[in-house]
């Protein structure tokens, strides 16, 4: 096997093309998605003997720096290539690639931010990388991820989730929770605002309303959807759940709710 890997910078319909044909590329990679929720996006591509093997976006906010968008997550190196031979085989590969895309991305850009995937546990690659004085820092993180949404009955869905989440449901139920139709997008930005507050973090919900508008954007375009509850006495909303799809997987984005539904 050739180890001669190239690292160029491409444009985001490129991207979008790789993103499409790339078999676990999360919602939160997606071209379009990242292109709305951050300020200016650059997509490198590795190809090892010609050949799209690893795609990389990288976003900056309005300083140039690189940083995670708001409400997004797993956002890192897409693997492109197709995993074969023995696992020995497939680690060194992934260490050409990813040192190959690490030498030249520490070049430009003095702070590196970046997720893996769920489940994908074995950080050799980039742990095995030497930048000078430059340190890798991990922070795991926790996800909660619910298979086989296409089969399971409702039911059967709700006994997978954690059990403060089955009792918060039951109370909603009992307490005469109802679905709302719609929901306005000054209403989302104000049941957000009404949640962070009450962490007192109001200015960093007010830092983030674009976002907010993006993502109701987005929604509108057909890359998402949302779930509004309210109360059957007034019929007005008092929470909402944001959730962006793709490649068959439904992604949590947003949850926002007011303090009458927090005290019921």
């Amino acid at each position: 096997m050739s180890n001669e890997v190239s690292v160029d910078l491409i444009d985001s319909s490129t991207a979008l093309q790789h993103w499409q044909a790339a078999s676990n590329a999360s919602v939160f990679s997606h071209p379009v998605i990242l292109a709305a929720l951050s300020h200016e996006v650059h997509w490198w591509l590795a190809s090892l003997s010609g050949a799209p093997v690893c795609l990389w976006p990288v976003c900056l906010d309005e300083q140039g720096r690189s940083t995670r968008p708001a409400f997004c997550y797993y956002v890192g190196p897409i693997d492109l290539s197709q995993r074969l031979g023995s696992p020995r085989k497939r680690l060194m590969r992934d260490v050409v690639i990813q040192h190959a895309l690490l030498r030249v991305l520490t070049k430009h850009y003095p702070l590196l931010l970046w997720s893996t995937l769920p489940g994908h546990c074995d950080l050799r690659p980039w742990q095995w990388f030497q930048a000078g004085d430059r340190t890798l820092c991990i922070v795991p993180r926790h996800t909660a991820v619910i298979d086989g949404l296409d089969y399971l009955k409702s039911e059967e869905i709700t006994t997978l989730f954690s059990k403060s989440r089955q009792r918060d449901l039951r109370i909603a139920r009992e307490r005469g929770a109802v679905l709302i139709p719609e929901i306005a997008i000054s209403t989302v930005k104000d049941l957000y605002l009404q949640t962070l507050n009450g962490n007192g973090n109001a200015d960093l919900a007010r830092r983030r309303f674009a976002s907010v508008e993006a993502l109701c954007e987005l929604v509108s375009r057909g890359h998402g959807f949302t779930i509004t509850c309210g109360l059957v006495e007034d019929g007005e909303p008092h929470a909402t759940w944001l959730v962006l799809l793709a490649k068959g997987q439904a992604h949590s984005a947003l949850v926002a709710c007011d303090s009458i539904w927090r005290r019921r």
